[in-house]
């Protein structure tokens, strides 16, 4: 079980490619949780990211930093986005989503089960935030 996410894709070269060398079977965690379920949190991460110079390509907005991936055949919303994304990242075999509320259940599964991100986007998430370690309060 690890953390993988936009803000969190560490595992990718520290675990994953291990992992499918071996035939180990990855669960992910803390992909939607924090900054992509609390707006007010995401322009805080991404503020400090950029005060601490972890984050400095002046492209990314500030203000909505995922707001690229939400569109017409994107994502619905930065929580999808961020199912979506750990779901397609070879390596990882089951995406865990934990809540009581039924209705918030029934949204993650359809994200999942909703397919791959466009590529222009997961390039997007990749160069943005591809570098960056731990940003989530997993």
């Amino acid at each position: 079980m690890l953390a993988f996410n936009p803000f969190n894709q560490s595992a990718r070269q520290l675990l994953l490619s291990r992992a499918i060398n071996k035939n180990i079977g990855i669960d992910v965690m803390c992909e939607a949780r924090g900054p992509f379920s609390y707006p007010d949190e995401m322009r805080s991460v991404i503020a400090s990211l950029f005060a601490s110079g972890a984050l400095s390509d002046t492209a990314i907005d500030r203000e909505d930093p995922l707001g690229f991936v939400i569109h017409h055949g994107g994502a619905a919303s930065v929580i999808e986005a961020a199912y979506r994304y750990a779901r397609q990242e070879p390596g990882c075999h089951v995406v865990l989503t934990g809540t009581g509320n039924l209705a918030h259940l029934e949204q993650n599964i359809a994200s999942i089960n909703r397919g791959p991100l466009p590529i222009a986007e997961v390039q997007l998430l990749e160069r943005y935030f591809g570098s960056l370690q731990r940003t989530t309060k997993d």
